[in-house]
């Protein structure tokens, strides 16, 4: 065990932040010293990291070989150090208390222990748990070179490590280059990531021009890597990352790299691990795809000699490297699917760093931020790079399509045109339990700096903007009437934007009114917008709100409902809760009677004809909502005398919560 290795042994905690510098450290220097390194479970120490456990190697202390023993087996996740002392000192303590001891000498002892003096053996022992003697010691903060040398004195019990020049000269160099480039990673900081590539280059040149490092007492450690390559290939394995990050952005560089590195150990899973990477953020997918399933294959070889080592990848990482080939995998299915469907969805990727524009507008979309409006809708915000082209529908009604798999579904924007052209999108959209597309919005996050852009799930493929209905036949139109259930209101809101436009199709002088259907208070959408709307018209838009869930009762359905949506794997915590209220801007929307809430009840015909403009050649009447608020709503028009020629029927959702078919957005085949 650990305990008889004759330099010592040292520890590592796996899962601390900022290791990889501490053992390239100890893989280049613990060799030759008969140093044993392993990994063990969290030290409790994680504020402090990288942290290690050193265990001395043994000396002349007369501690008690069979506690130390069992200590270097345990790893236990906490102050190792001192459980290791106090269970020495409860040892040793019962052989020291005699029954007959004296008062006196109880007293003697207390006084020694108070003012240091005490010799005896629990002294020694006390000075082993604060650094002394060499025992167990949980060594934190180790961010430098000459950390890393203090705690290889501590495992070999000296002074100074006796280590030959070359290899501390190539070690320092390493070290140094390895947490530059930490440093730069977290920071996002170009030049630090600049200075430790000019450091590795540094120390490919010195390896090239002095050869192989001294023999080590003992077989070279693999830490980093299961199998490692040459030293000179493994800096050039360095590099490679370094090259290939965004901040560098030296793509070919870094591929030429690595292509060095896989022609000289083409059986290294890392390299071909990194490339992937590499050809990842450079966009190029295909190959990505290769080189990530050649890692794959690499990684499950077993070794020519029969060993139980391979050839691969650490679990950890080559879960990673799955989940980037199942990725990858979809996505290629996904753009093969859609190039054969047309010219709606473009080959655009907010993620290409090196693109000026997003082309017609269509493509792959980042997610940046989600606003929980209630508790089973959001609006997600998503950005890409500003289009080459102006929007093709500023002055129509308009939605786009967005595709998840194999599967693409209809959504009319809350953002406006102008917006669209800024490269800034807003969807309004409800997750059903049974849906296939809402489910996967609710399995989306916000894009983060914390882990590379193309491995996270803010990813939405999203088509140019199409034509949901050309407004230039409305431009007789002196009386607009509105009705919207739920998330129909998405393109209600559009429709409202253009009658307040001076330059609109819909012109200067036509008016419009909304009656907008929601369940409750709670269900009202885009209040703030709506208000806006209405306080810009100068008089021109009136919106009508009527509450359904205290006339209709279904509160069982909506409780089953909400409780499956729950239920949904990986969702995010966007959602409006108890804990996340979404709170309008301009107040919660009154529900008292006389205020805008008041009404009560879904459409009758009472209430259409109180609310809306008497029927005539200039009114026109657009309907957005459910299926069955579209058979109702219509009977009831056709009632009080609107032509058929005059209605607008346009199908928000569907029904019994399934996934809709265009949901929070209208179908491009309205009907008329």
């Amino acid at each position: 065990m650990a305990s008889t290795h004759q330099g010592g042994c040292i520890k590592v905690c796996e899962s601390c932040v900022g290791s990889e510098p501490l053992l390239c450290d100890l893989e280049d220097l613990c060799p030759y010293l008969g140093t044993k390194v392993t990994f063990t479970e969290c030290l409790g120490r994680c504020k402090d990291s990288p942290n290690c456990l050193v265990l001395p190697a043994r000396g002349s202390g007369r501690a008690d070989a069979g506690a130390y023993d069992r200590l270097a087996a345990l790893g236990l996740p906490a102050d190792l150090a001192d459980v290791w002392a106090s269970a020495d000192s409860g040892r040793a303590g019962k052989g020291r208390k005699k029954r007959d001891e004296s008062d006196d000498s109880r007293g003697k002892r207390r006084r020694k222990k108070r003012d240091g003096s005490d010799d005896s053996g629990g002294g020694r022992r006390r000075r082993k748990r604060e650094g002394g003697e060499g025992g167990p010691h949980v060594a934190t903060k180790n961010w430098t070179f000459e950390d890393s040398l203090k705690i290889l004195a501590m495992a070999t019990r000296s002074s100074l490590p006796e280590l030959p020049e070359p290899v501390l000269q190539r070690a320092r160099l390493r070290s140094r280059a390895m947490r530059l480039a930490g440093e730069g990673a977290v920071n996002r900081s170009r030049e630090r990531l600049a200075e430790a590539e000019a450091l590795l280059s540094e120390a490919i040149a010195l390896e090239a021009a002095v050869g192989e490092p001294p023999a080590p007492r003992s077989r070279p450690l693999r830490l980093r890597l299961r199998e490692r390559p040459r030293r000179a290939l493994e800096l050039l394995l360095l590099r490679g990352e370094l090259r290939g990050t965004r901040e560098l952005g030296r793509t070919a560089d870094a591929l030429a790299d690595l292509q060095s590195v896989i022609g000289e150990s083409p059986q290294l899973a890392h390299a071909w691990a990194e490339k992937g990477k590499v050809l990842r953020r450079a966009c190029r997918h295909a190959d990505a795809l290769a080189a990530f399933r050649e890692a794959l294959r690499l990684a499950d070889l077993a070794k020519a000699d029969g060993s139980n080592d391979s050839f691969g990848l650490p679990c950890h990482v080559r879960a990673w490297v799955g989940r980037c080939v199942s990725q990858l995998e979809e996505r290629l299915r996904q753009d093969a699917l859609l190039a054969r469907g047309g010219a709606e969805f473009g080959a655009s990727d907010a993620g290409d760093n090196l693109a000026n524009d997003s082309g017609n507008g269509s493509g792959w979309w980042k997610l940046a931020r989600i606003t929980g409006v209630s508790w089973n809708t959001c609006i997600y915000h998503f950005e890409n790079h500003p289009p080459a082209v102006p929007h093709p529908l500023a002055h129509d009604a308009w939605h786009v399509k967005v595709c998840f798999g194999e599967v693409v579904r209809e959504y009319t924007p809350v953002s406006t045109a102008a917006e669209w052209e800024r490269g800034k999108l807003r969807l309004l959209v409800k997750t059903y339990a049974r849906g296939s597309v809402s489910r996967r919005f609710a399995q989306l996050r916000a894009a983060t700096d914390l882990t590379d852009i193309e491995e996270q799930r803010c990813w939405a493929q999203i088509s140019v903007p199409l034509p949901t209905l050309k407004l230039e036949r409305f431009a007789a139109t002196a009386h607009l009437a509105l009705i919207a259930g739920g998330t129909g209101v998405a393109p209600a809101l559009q429709l409202l934007r253009e009658v307040i436009d001076p330059q609109g199709a819909l012109g200067t002088s036509c008016r419009a009114t909304l009656v907008y259907s929601s369940g409750s208070p709670e269900d009202v959408f885009l209040l703030d917008e709506l208000r806006h709307v209405e306080k810009a018209a100068g008089g021109r838009v009136r919106v009508h709100h009527t509450l359904t869930s205290e006339a209709t009762g279904g509160a069982a359905g909506k409780a089953a409902e909400r409780e499956a949506v729950q239920q949904i794997r990986e969702q995010h915590h966007g959602f409006a809760s108890r804990w996340n209220p979404f709170q309008p801007k301009g107040g919660p929307l009154g529900a008292g009677s006389g205020e805008d809430g008041g009404l009560r009840g879904r459409a009758s015909p009472e209430m259409m004809k109180a609310l809306l403009a008497p029927p005539g050649p200039a009114t026109r009447v657009v309907v957005s909502g459910p299926p069955q608020m579209l058979e109702d709503v219509r009977a009831i028009l056709l009632g009080l005398g609107h032509s058929a020629d005059a209605l607008v029927e346009l199908e928000a959702f569907s029904v019994a919560g399934s996934e809709p078919a265009a949901q929070s957005d209208v179908s491009p085949k309205a009907s008329e």
